[in-house]
């Protein structure tokens, strides 16, 4: 598959194996060559503050894309569908693996789970019927009645 756009990499991440960072001030944020300390005072790549208490992520893209932050539904294998913020790039080496994304300790806790140092986890992007309140875009509304 050829992965050609930001898009790309977001649904190729659906189905991979997310981790959890920002926990106890573990040194994995911030550019390889200089990392930082997760916590309230390391910035992510997009530029915002990283915040361990927002359901943030993190997503494996090559460093050629620019990072603009936005929403994007997820869930965990078998949960319910949150709003997770994708404000920061993984480490590019991650961008073939089966590690895809990592999130903050809130965005665990808001898919479901329990954060932990060592959690991991299927992470899903959510589409369709779960997105659009139980009905596919662009599948027409059918009037609910008795036919009269």
């Amino acid at each position: 598959m050829i992965l050609d756009s930001m898009l790309s990499y977001l649904l190729a991440a659906s189905g991979a194996t997310a981790t959890i960072y920002g926990v106890s001030g573990e040194m994995y944020c911030g550019s390889p060559d200089s990392p930082q300390a997760c916590d309230s005072s390391a910035t992510t790549a997009s530029g915002e503050p990283f915040d361990p208490t927002k359901p943030t992520a993190a997503v494996a893209i090559p460093n050629k894309y620019i990072l603009r932050p936005g929403w994007v539904m997820l869930r965990l294998e078998g949960g319910k569908c949150s709003p997770v913020r994708i404000n920061d790039r993984m480490n590019e080496r991650y961008v073939h693996t089966d590690i895809r994304f990592d999130l903050s300790p809130a965005a665990v806790a808001s898919l479901g789970g329990t954060p932990s140092p060592t959690w991991s986890g299927r992470v899903h992007i959510c589409l369709g019927r779960e997105i659009h309140g139980g009905r596919i875009e662009g599948e027409p509304l059918v009037a609910q009645g008795d036919g009269k």
